[in-house]
């Protein structure tokens, strides 16, 4: 029998020519490639040649750039009908510029106060500035600099988003603004002269930091006249009046940083001499609410999320790997005793940049001649359970055995390109009939077979399909719990 597992390489080398039969050329084609025949019109497949260096970054100041580097399908050429390099030519990734100097940002951030800020910041740390902006500096790289100088008290996420926000415009500070004014309110006065108020919120966007609050007031005013004064029944004896109470406490301000509302209100206390006395609305004139703008001293600001840096590089240069991004509490910042922020710093994505490449040529080919044996001391089993990947080249011979040459308890093998599993008792008449595959397998293709072998059962699944072949011993095979040698590619 002639077949490829994935296991060893042994052939022999024999002269041949290029059949004209289809599908014999698929045979043909891969036994020159295994090495089994020498053919002058064999095929020569393709192969890369080194990739070349990384080319330059290309781009503009402040921006990510890109660079690629190139490779060739010549480690040979393909010839002869040969099969084509798989995989791509050229690569490209992302890459930051290096010509930016200090100068270049300083410029850049003039007019914008958040950047122009951060940038002060980073001033602060001469060295760390001067590095970080010509070159790309990981977060650890601002730890390391805050160890060795830190004049201004920096934290490591404050200088982080500094230097994000100078170099890429990301997680800056935010200057409020004001969002647009509510409805008015009802009038403050049931009766008489009185005032409605509307508000508004630094909310549009809020500021992340608190000498970048909104300007100017969140509250206004305009006069009103309540029409709800009251209207004494024509059966009332004696005056009936109202008088005002105490103010109030003033409610908390609004707002935890900047300018916010707080209230108060007064309740009008009516006097009624006769329990004969009908009367509508209120015999107290003004207003029964008080609103004033006021302002938190110690600006109290609950932390925010700055948004996700870019991805990192990819931990793996084929195949799965894994990639990082971070993001900062600072914006904004947490301070007086504001709330941190909740969740995580670091978030973990997958990536894949390329396929691995797969070397097709580590595989074991059996023409009759050789074999594999398995041999397993002191492991005892009456459970048999095989996995196996192959390519057939010829329609007979075994695949697996186990057991002696004329008596084999299992033997896997190949009849007219059919798959045939027959299984054995210790006594021989006590067997499973002959299971075969309803189908041929198509040549020089690769197969796989699942063989599960118990003291009841055997049956066998080809290519994973979802039926499978079964039988069953209809007496007990008695199988012999001795150490017993497999055999794998035999004639």
């Amino acid at each position: 029998m002639l077949f490829t597992t994935t296991l060893l390489i042994c052939a022999c080398l024999v002269r041949s020519k290029k059949p004209l039969n289809q599908r014999l050329q698929a045979t043909w084609r891969l036994e020159c490639e295994l090495g089994i025949i020498s053919d002058l019109d064999c095929p020569i497949d393709g192969g890369w040649s080194p990739w070349s260096p990384w080319s330059a970054c290309h781009g503009t100041c402040d921006n990510v750039g890109h660079r690629k580097r190139l490779r060739k399908c010549n480690n040979p050429t393909p010839s002869k009908d040969g099969m084509p390099c798989n995989g791509l030519d050229e690569q490209m990734e992302s890459c930051y510029l290096i010509n930016c100097t200090t100068d270049d940002y300083r410029r850049l951030v003039e007019g914008d106060i958040s950047r122009a800020q951060a940038f002060n910041q980073l001033e602060a740390m001469p060295a760390f500035m001067d590095r970080c902006l010509r070159t790309e500096c990981p977060f650890e790289a601002v730890v390391v600099a805050l160890t060795k100088e830190n004049t201004w008290q920096l934290n490591s996420e404050s200088l982080w988003n500094a230097l994000q926000c100078v170099k890429h415009d990301i997680g800056c500070h935010v200057t409020g603004e004001w969002g647009i004014w509510g409805q008015w309110s009802p009038c403050g006065a049931r009766c008489g002269k009185g005032r409605r108020w509307r508000t508004r919120q630094c909310d549009t966007p809020p500021p992340s930091v608190a000498y970048l609050v909104c300007s100017g007031t969140p509250l206004q005013y305009e006069e009103c006249e309540g029409d709800q004064c009251a209207i004494d029944g024509e059966y009332t004896e004696y005056n009936i009046s109202g008088s005002w109470g105490e103010w109030g406490e003033w409610s908390k301000c609004s707002e935890k940083c900047g300018s916010g509302i707080r209230q108060r209100k007064r309740t009008c206390i009516e006097k009624h001499v006769s329990n004969f006395a009908i009367t509508w609305g209120t015999h107290c004139r003004g207003q029964y609410d008080d609103l004033q703008v006021c302002s938190n001293k110690k600006c109290l600001l609950d932390g925010g999320w700055s948004g996700w840096s870019a991805w990192g590089p990819c931990s793996q240069s084929c195949g799965a790997g894994k990639r990082l991004r971070t993001r900062s509490c600072t914006r904004p910042i947490p301070s007086d005793d504001g709330m941190g922020c909740l969740g995580p710093k670091v978030e973990v994505g997958s990536c894949h940049l390329n396929p691995c490449e797969v070397y097709t040529h580590m595989i074991g080919v059996f023409n009759g001649d050789s074999f594999l044996q398995y041999h397993f001391p002191r492991k005892r089993s009456t459970f048999f359970h095989f996995y196996i990947r192959f390519m057939p080249l010829s329609p007979h011979g075994n695949i697996i055995r186990r057991g002696t040459t004329h008596n084999p308890l299992i033997r896997l093998s190949l009849h007219k390109w059919h798959v045939c599993l027959d299984v054995n008792g210790v006594i021989k008449s006590c067997s499973i009939p002959r299971m075969c595959s309803p189908s041929a397998l198509e040549p020089a293709t690769w197969h796989t077979l699942v063989v599960t072998v118990t003291n009841e059962a055997a049956n066998l699944r080809i290519n994973d399909a979802e039926a499978y072949i079964q039988g069953s011993f209809s007496c007990d095979p008695e199988f012999t719990n001795d150490v017993m040698n497999i055999y794998l590619g035999e004639r």
